[in-house]
């Protein structure tokens, strides 16, 4: 399959934040309980990926399989545990990035809205 090189290289970060994400020592079980963690698993399930996203996502899983030489028989629960967590680290990258623009945007608005007339903050 022929990917774009940037779609590649952003997979690739949202994968090795996974990865840390995943080696992180175990937190609290009450300290993930919150309604900002609910609303994130909210938005992430919300967010949808193009096919050509997935079709990444399913044949990186195939590449680490394959590097990882996984037995024939644990295979469909490998691919099966590396795409959903792989998905996941994707569509959290997603969403992270649409708020960066968001402010981003929110910032030049109100730089716009200013007059050359008033006092620019220090």
């Amino acid at each position: 399959m022929n990917t774009p090189p940037l779609l590649q290289t952003f997979l690739l970060c949202c994968l090795f934040s996974s990865v840390n994400a995943t080696t992180q020592p175990p937190v609290d079980a009450d300290a993930t309980k919150s309604s900002e963690a609910a609303i994130n698993n909210d938005l992430i399930a919300k967010v949808m990926l193009t096919d050509e996203e997935q079709q990444f996502i399913e044949a990186e899983c195939m590449r680490f399989a394959v590097d990882d030489e996984v037995p024939v028989d644990d295979l469909a629960d490998y691919i099966a545990i590396c795409n959903s967590e792989l998905t996941v680290a994707v569509k959290t990258a997603l969403l992270e990035r649409r708020a960066k623009a968001k402010g981003r945007a929110r910032i030049s608005n109100k730089v716009k809205s200013r007059t050359p007339d008033q006092p620019q903050p220090l």
